[in-house]
């Protein structure tokens, strides 16, 4: 199950249990190599204490979206706001 996935990778790379809420939405992705399937879900919890894993050397809590984001994050946050 994807959301069993999510919960595996959040505690590996960040030390964080994790309860995901509704899948937000997704989407294929083409690269040079590859096509994935990107799933987005909603995180509605995060305990324990940040431990990065070798994949991550830090982390940062941003209050709004960055201009340089790589995916549209607001899209799937107005989602969910006007979802209710």
């Amino acid at each position: 199950m994807p959301n069993e996935a999510l919960k595996r990778e959040f505690k590996e790379e960040t030390g964080l249990d994790i309860t995901v809420g509704n899948m937000m939405g997704s989407r294929i992705e083409d690269t040079a190599d590859r096509t994935k399937m990107i799933v987005i879900f909603e995180v509605v919890c995060a305990e324990g204490e940040i431990k990065l894993n070798y994949e991550n050397k830090e982390y940062k809590w941003f209050s709004k979206i960055p201009e340089n984001a790589v995916y549209d994050y607001g899209w799937y946050i107005n989602k969910k706001r006007n979802d209710g």
